[in-house]
């Protein structure tokens, strides 16, 4: 099992990847539905720190820049 700092920095490159355009929203989305179904404990826990992740960032949303915040909206 992956420690939590392992889980959040997984969780951190694929907004890394997201916002580089290494991969797209819907491939993403692909890897969170993944994630989300998977029976392996660590790609749960990936996936509830993406999600929460996500959660937390809300408040930040305004700050973003227009084509970060268009990735993010697209993601909720």
């Amino acid at each position: 099992t992956d420690t939590d700092e392992e889980v959040e920095n997984k969780a951190n490159n694929y907004f890394k990847q997201l916002f580089s355009g290494s991969i797209s929203i819907s491939n993403l989305i692909i890897e969170i539905k993944k994630m989300r179904d998977s029976t392996n404990k660590n790609d749960n826990e990936i996936f509830s720190f993406i999600i929460f992740s996500i959660l937390e960032e809300f408040r930040f949303f305004p700050k973003y820049p227009d084509n970060e915040l268009k990735l993010m909206a697209s993601l909720c």
